[in-house]
């Protein structure tokens, strides 16, 4: 039978022991996007209104555009956002300066949607992201990573909706 003596060391050696070492090496070679806090907003949404996603030109009028080949150009993001008088002002801003794909999966960060960037094969993984995380809005333009929407003219029509549009 152990005795109280033995029991209590056990106890407090095993409380003593140092917790293992976090290897910050390897912390230091993920990706950036997964160590940074991956779900801070943005903050566009609750300012902004009329907001678009379009695909460009280029893709919008391809003949197959909901058979995923790859985009030929980046998707837009448009929303009307007021500035500092109040006035709205219609931006466009590419997703491909706001969102990375990494191994399949989108994250924050600047310019990582460019054409042959694709670190998952050719396999089509569904996906998807809160943009209100990755966008934000200021002084009524779009805006991600000092990356700044375009002064456009608001069409008011739909958004592209490829489930939508398949049918």
């Amino acid at each position: 039978m152990f005795s109280p003596l033995l029991l209590l060391t056990l106890t407090l050696s095993a409380l003593a022991t140092p917790p293992p070492s976090l290897n910050t090496t390897s912390l230091s070679q993920q990706h950036p996007s997964r160590i940074a806090p991956r779900f801070i907003s943005g903050g566009f949404y609750d300012k902004c209104k009329d907001v678009r996603f379009y695909l460009a030109k280029a893709d919008d009028t391809h003949p197959r555009k909901n058979s995923f080949t790859g985009y030929k150009s980046s998707p837009w993001l448009v929303a009307k956002c007021p500035d500092k008088n109040g006035k709205y002002l219609c931006t466009r801003l590419a997703l491909s300066k706001c969102l990375l794909n990494s191994e399949g999966e989108l994250y924050r960060g600047a310019n990582g949607l460019k054409k042959g960037k694709n670190d998952f094969g050719n396999r089509v993984h569904r996906t998807s992201i809160d943009l209100n995380v990755a966008v934000g809005a200021v002084d009524g333009y779009l805006t991600c990573h000092g990356n700044w929407g375009i002064l456009d003219y608001c069409s008011g029509r739909p958004s592209h909706d490829p489930f939508l549009d398949a049918k």
